[in-house]
């Protein structure tokens, strides 16, 4: 069992002094390599500004080498001779370092115009510079930053030897080889001699792989600077480099340097090849030639290679990444030949580069299974690309190619979904195959086209007739069962083709007689082929003991389709054949189905039999129509919808029958569903409100009515199917009635048939809902039934709309005494009443706009009466109320004031202008006060008071807008007022807002009035304020401290009098006469805004108020004197040192120091406008702010504003004398220089020994 440690285990350790000592020695050096990097940066800074100066060429060029050449040899002598001074030597060697390229180009600058002879000394100069000081030193740091100066002379002496771009590239490549080569011997040399490394070792090995690459890439970025015989050149170099760094290189760098060269070596060929002959295609071909020539080697020599280069991965990357290149460059090939053949007016096999790209990938599959079995992808990408470019030979190639291919691989295959796939593909490949062979030898002449599809057509017929045969010998498979779906898919639309170019050719006129006899032949063959081939297929298929197969879709897909296609080519002639061999096999296959438990399979071929059979009926009516393009019948003309709906009734009788009886067939009630919709679809689209009161429509809609009519019955009384079905017929014959719409004879008979069937099933239906819908019905339908009639009988809208609203009166009537005699169990549920009653004042709502859109309103064309809307609108109101208090309709009061707006809106016009908008108002006095006196329980009429005062104020903007503006505001103010009281009496304090914002918008009213009479816009927003802060203030200090008003109350009416007061103020600032009197009411607002607020917050107020007063202020003296930015700045920071110095004095020095920092920043982006605006007051301005910044940071000892004030002030000091930076860059790097090496010379000894000092900082 472990043992528990001793509680004083974990305690702290104590402090070594020696560990100390050693930490503070290394913190002191830190901070002396941290002074001396930073010297030396300001004084390589100081250098390229001294270069740049106005002093005389001579003493720039000698005062920069001079420099340079003192720092770096008080560098190497500092560092050899002083132990104790060599952090001060390597920053005076890595300054003279750092200044040679500045001294370089200050040389050709200002002396010396030969750039490459300047360039080639810089770089020798630097090259043996940059050695001997990473020898000395033993900088790594040093070593890298040679290495940019050994390039920089190779690169200079191509430019002194007047070389091309390419050589540039070239040397990169032979740097690279060297720098390689020279690491590895001097890793060599080490490791053999038993010493240390070269400190240039590793660097080279490091560095030196990578300018290859980089030469290579770069030749290839800047390829429109260079021919082909330069790219050669580099390529070239680039594959001996890399054939020689395969052989001699780590294992490690290996497999990238084989990358390289297999990067070379193919972009040698096409460069090579432009060389002989300058054109794409030829460039194209050999790439890929010799890529495809390394793919298939390195596929099949695989082995070896992995060997040799430590992994498969990099062969298997190789052949992978290569194949998609590959067929890349083979796509460029054919379309170069194809662009190349078609300028010089010749033919060509453009082909042969993407059937070179196909046969590679496809050769490259064994070496690589079974993930190979994907290459041919990228190949199969590109003849897509290719496609459109293609022709009917080159087709023929490539399919030959594949099916060759899949036939391979079908019979060297052990597996069998690949070998079933390939069957398939090799099928498909094979009938493509014919088609581009036909397309290729039978020779051009109108029908081939028609002719190569219809061959198509019959071989698809034929391979899905093979497929039925492999099912009907039992070997059937997901593989099979796609393949004959494809088939028939390609046969059906090759047949829909054939009918669309048929169709074509004769409306176009394009063909002759016998093309369109031959284009008949191959449709006819073609479809027969299909449809024979498709029904063998579905017969052969169908399940034997039960269940459903998908196979059982083809065939009536296929006839449907067929029947479609052969309307173009046979007229209805040929559409009738097709529909009734379509219905033929629908009703077939049903007989033939074995009868199974699952009885829904056999009633899927009916249904489809059906809809076949109403196609039929459709086809059968054009071929009458091609045959009598009348259609009469006794004199009568009959259309195509009164067909449909006649041959929908027995189908209606049908399932009327089937519900009778009981049974519940899954599917039957959607069946009936689509088929009543299906009815109302044709009703509607037939038109027949604009066929008259003819026979034939008469006895049409009469059929349908009668139809649907007996299945609502059947569901009313036998209630087996569900009871959305039970619906359908009811909403069926309210679609009917609303597709009769005008033919009062339609409506007549449908609107009498509904009363009767309602009528009884009110008192025989089965439940209390279907009783009561029924009832609700009746009642709609009798209701309507006397419209129509009145309209039939006479042609007056006055006299048909009183009689209607005589008809709903009497419907309320029966309403009541349905509902209060023995009867009321009769007439059904208690919320269908309710429904009902709505209903009928719903009809009175319409019925005045009804009348008013049927005799075209009051205008002068116009014939209606007013009086009318008049008794209507009276009729409403009348029984909104009664329905309310009598029959308790709960909100039905609500459309009493529908018939208040309505009545407004007719008397309006015949009133004096305002008269119609104070009764309104007298109205909204008057509810108002009703709700103050009296409190109504039902929860629907609390709100009534309110909707009523909002509805009464919105008509009277609307009915009479010709009132004064003045009147309006009155109103509103009222309004807003009386919102505030009854808020108060009601005990809603949320209802004080909206009375306020009512008392702001009359406030917007009276400016309004204010400005038409006087056109001061001034004037006019300062009487908005008075009216706004008055009127609310008044509530505020008479009412609601009398009435000690809730919080809500009170800050609602406040908040609205202190915003509306700002708004308004800022609007008389807008006018220029009264921008003063605008700032001192907005300064009012202000200081109310400051003694309103609640104790927590009255400081942050009174900041705000400070603030935005200042603003204020300043724009209203802004429209006198044009300040600008920097004032309106310094302004600004002003008035945020006035709140820091409240808050100093107030003992809040946080608050007081953040006001002080945002009113410092403001000051400080001041001062920097000035560097802009150039201005002299304005300068000494901000030097004054930065002189008393720092004052004030010395009096309240705070450290941040002491420094800010004084980087302030020196800055602006610098900037007044900026044209002498660089000497104070000199002088302040000299200084940083002269303390680290102050403080070098008082370390001990012992430092000097164990506290060594890198350039490149301490080793990690």
């Amino acid at each position: 069992m472990p043992t528990m440690p001793h509680p004083r285990a974990h305690a702290p350790a104590p402090l070594d002094p020696a560990a100390v000592a050693a930490t503070k020695r290394r913190r002191e050096t830190q901070n002396i390599n941290v002074t001396l990097y930073v010297a030396s940066l300001l004084m390589v800074a100081a250098a390229a500004l001294f270069v740049g100066s106005t002093l005389p060429v001579v003493a720039r060029l000698v005062g920069v080498w001079l420099g340079t050449a003192l720092f770096y040899t008080a560098g190497l002598v500092l560092h050899s001779k002083v132990a104790r001074l060599k952090p001060a030597a390597v920053a005076f060697a890595g300054t003279a370092l750092a200044i040679i390229p500045f001294a370089g180009l200050a040389t050709y600058n200002l002396g010396f115009p030969a750039a490459s002879s300047v360039w080639l000394g810089t770089s020798l100069i630097g090259t043996a510079a940059y050695i001997l000081a990473a020898v000395r030193l033993q900088s790594r740091l040093v070593v890298y930053l040679s290495l940019a100066f050994l390039l920089s002379t190779a690169w200079s002496s191509v430019a002194v030897l007047g070389a091309a771009l390419a050589w540039y590239f070239a040397a990169l490549i032979v740097f690279a080889a060297l720098l390689s080569l020279a690491g590895l011997l001097l890793k060599r040399g080490g490791d053999a001699n038993g010493r240390e490394t070269s400190i240039y070792a590793k660097p080279l090995n490091d560095l030196g792989p990578w300018f290859a690459p980089a030469g290579l890439v770069g030749s290839l970025i800047f390829s429109l600077a260079l021919n082909a015989a330069d790219h050669a050149l580099v390529m070239v170099a680039g594959v001996i480099y890399y054939l020689v760094m395969t052989a001699t290189c780590a294992p490690a760098l290996k497999g990238y340097n084989y990358l390289g060269l297999r990067f070379s070596l193919t972009l040698t060929a096409p460069f090579i090849s432009w060389m002989i002959e300058p054109n794409a295609a030829w460039a194209a071909a050999s790439f890929t030639v010799v890529l495809a020539v390394q793919l298939i080697a390195v596929a099949y020599a695989k082995t070896p290679l992995a060997r040799f280069l430590g992994s498969e991965r990099w062969v298997r990357w190789d052949v992978f990444t290569g194949i998609p290149l590959m067929n890349m460059a083979a796509l460029l090939w054919s379309i170069s030949l194809h662009w190349q053949h078609n300028d010089d007016g010749g033919t060509s096999f453009a082909v042969l580069g993407v059937a070179v790209g196909l046969i590679i990938a496809m050769a490259a599959v064994p070496a690589f299974l079974p993930r190979g079995e994907w290459l041919p992808l990228p190949a199969v990408g590109a003849i897509l690309i290719y496609s459109p470019l293609l022709e009917a030979a080159g087709w023929s190639v490539l399919l030959a190619v594949a099916l060759v291919y899949t036939v391979v691989r079908f019979l060297t295959s052990k597996r069998p979904a690949l070998r079933a796939a390939m069957l398939v593909a090799s099928r498909l490949l094979l009938t493509a195959l014919a088609a581009s062979t036909l397309a290729t030898f039978v020779p051009s002449q109108p029908g081939k086209a028609q002719l190569i599809a219809a061959v198509i057509g019959i071989i698809a017929a034929g391979q899905l007739f093979a497929d039925a045969l492999i099912g009907k010998l039992g070997r059937i498979s997901t593989v099979t069962s796609c393949s004959a779906a494809a088939w028939a898919l390609v046969g059906t639309a090759l047949v829909v083709a054939l009918s669309v170019s048929h169709l074509w050719q004769e409306a176009t006129g394009n063909a002759t007689a016998g093309v369109l006899v031959a284009t008949r032949w191959e449709f006819l063959v073609a479809a027969v082929a299909m449809a024979a081939a498709a029904m063998a297929y579905s017969l052969f298929r169908l399940p034997r003991p039960s269940g459903y197969s998908s196979a059982e879709l083809v065939a009536p897909l296929v006839l449907g389709i067929a029947a479609l296609s052969a309307g173009p080519v046979f007229n209805a002639a040929g559409a009738s054949v097709g529909w009734a061999l379509s219905t033929t096999f629908l009703i077939s296959a049903g007989l033939f189905l074995p009868s199974q438990s699952e009885s829904l399979h056999r009633w899927l071929y009916w249904w489809a039999a059906r809809l076949s059979s109403l196609l039929l009926a459709v086809a059968l009516f054009q071929l009458w129509a091609e045959a009598d393009p009348a259609t009469q019948i006794a004199g009568t003309t009959v259309n195509l919808g009164l067909v449909i709906m006649l041959a929908l009734v027995p189908q209606l009788f049908i399932l009327a029958a089937v519900q009778w009886r009981g049974q519940t067939i899954t599917g039957l009630q959607m069946d009936a569903g689509v088929t009543l919709s299906l009815l109302v679809l044709v009703a509607a689209v037939s038109g027949i409100g604009n066929h008259g009161a003819n026979w034939a429509t008469l006895v049409a809609v009469g059929l349908a009515a009668v139809a649907i009519a007996s299945l609502s019955i059947a569901g009313a009384l036998r209630a087996v199917w569900p009871a959305v079905v039970q619906w359908a017929a009811p909403a069926a014959m309210l679609a009917l009635v609303l597709s009769c719409a005008g033919s009062n004879g339609a409506l007549i008979v449908v609107l009498a048939i509904i009363v009767a069937t309602s009528g009884g099933l009110t008192l025989k239906a089965t439940t209390p809902v279907l009783r009561g819908v029924h009832f609700m019905v009746a009642r709609l339908a009798l209701t309507a039934l006397v419209g129509v009639g009145a309209a039939q009988l006479l042609d007056s809208p006055a006299v048909t709309t009183l009689t209607l609203t005589v008809a709903l009166l009497l419907q309320v009537l029966v309403q009541y005494l349905a509902q209060r005699t023995k009867a009321a169990h009769l007439v059904g549920e208690p919320v269908l009443l309710r429904i009902s009653l709505w209903l009928v004042l719903g009809g009175q709502v319409l019925v005045p706009v009804a009348y008013h859109q049927l005799t075209g309103g009051f205008a002068a064309q116009g014939t209606a009466l007013r009086w009318v809307v008049a008794v209507e609108l009276l009729a409403l109101a009348v029984t909104a109320v009664v329905a309310q208090l009598l029959l308790s309709q709960r909100g039905a009061s609500y459309l009493a004031l529908v018939a208040v707006v309505g009545g407004a809106a007719v008397i309006a016009p015949v009133l004096w202008p305002g008269a119609t908008a104070l009764i309104l108002l007298a109205l909204c006095v008057a509810v108002i006060a009703w709700r103050c006196l009296y409190t109504p329980q039902e929860p629907e009429m609390r709100w009534y008071w309110l909707v009523a005062t909002s509805t009464f104020l919105l008509a009277a903007c609307v009915v009479d807008a010709d009132a004064a503006t003045g009147i309006f505001a009155a109103m509103w103010l009222v309004a807003g007022l009386a919102f505030i009281v009854a808020a108060h009496l009601m005990g809603l304090p949320w209802l004080t807002l909206p009375g306020a914002l009512l008392i702001f918008l009359s406030a917007m009213m009276f400016g309004s009035q204010v400005f038409e009479l006087t056109l001061l816009r001034g004037v006019a927003a300062f009487t908005s304020f008075v009216v706004v802060v008055g009127a609310l203030y008044l509530v505020r200090l008479v009412l609601l401290d009398l009435l000690d008003a809730p919080y809500v109350q009170r800050w609602s009416v406040v908040g609205v009098a202190l915003a509306g007061g700002a708004v308004f103020s800022l609007m008389t600032m807008a006018d220029h006469r009264s921008v003063l009197l605008g700032a001192g009411t907005f300064t009012l607002i202000a200081v109310l805004g400051c003694l309103e607020a609640p104790a927590n917050i009255r400081r942050r107020c009174v900041d705000g108020a400070v603030v935005s007063c200042a603003l204020v202020w300043f724009l209203a003296c802004s429209s006198y004197v044009d300040l600008g930015l920097f004032w309106f700045v310094q302004w600004c920071a002003a008035a945020l040192g006035g709140l820091a110095l409240i808050r100093y004095l107030a003992k809040q020095e946080r608050t007081g120091k953040f006001l002080l920092l945002a009113a410092a920043c403001l000051a400080s982006f001041g001062a920097l406008l000035t560097i802009f605006s150039g201005d002299t007051l304005q300068q000494l301005i901000s030097l004054l702010i930065f002189v008393a910044m720092l004052a004030v940071g010395m009096s309240l000892n705070e450290r941040i504003f002491t420094i800010w004030g004084a980087i302030g002030v020196t800055t602006a000091v610098i900037w007044y004398v900026r044209g002498y930076t660089f000497l104070l860059l000199a002088l302040l790097a000299l200084a940083l220089i002269a303390f680290a090496i102050w403080r070098l010379t008082r370390k001990k000894p012992v430092e000097e020994e164990t506290v060594p000092v890198y350039l490149s900082g301490p080793p990690q």
